[in-house]
């Protein structure tokens, strides 16, 4: 396993593992990625977000998409909402991958005044 902080692998294999076309043997040899982006939503939101970005900017279907929204993207923003919301917009405003991203987020416990700025700048719902 890489190194917690080497997010291009974690792109890598978080996306292996979601990928539809991925075999079984790859959904298993890449499941610790799952749980380190988990584990940095928790502790190490900055940390999460690049990841996020890396995985974003590498997926090519719309469903690993899907799950990045719904999965550590929706958790990074109820834990960490108010911290990371100025850098979640700003590339929002950038890239409208991010504004497609942001509307398959789904609002979970994600404090009011956040989900309401990302509102504001994400896609329709998918």
């Amino acid at each position: 396993m890489p190194e917690p902080d080497d997010v291009d692998s974690l792109a890598e294999a978080w996306i292996r593992h979601h990928h539809p076309a991925s075999s079984r043997e790859e959904k298993a040899e890449s499941a610790w990625a799952w749980e380190r982006l988990d584990a940095l939503a928790s502790e190490r939101p900055e940390t999460a977000l690049a990841a996020i970005w890396a995985i974003c900017e590498r997926a090519d279907d719309d469903r690993v998409l899907a799950r990045l929204a719904a999965g550590p993207l929706e958790d990074l923003l109820v834990r960490h909402g108010p911290a990371v919301v100025a850098a979640v917009e700003a590339r929002a405003r950038a890239e409208a991958k991010v504004r497609k991203l942001l509307g398959a987020v789904w609002r979970n416990a994600i404090a009011e005044p956040v989900w309401l700025r990302l509102r504001r700048l994400a896609g329709p719902s998918w």
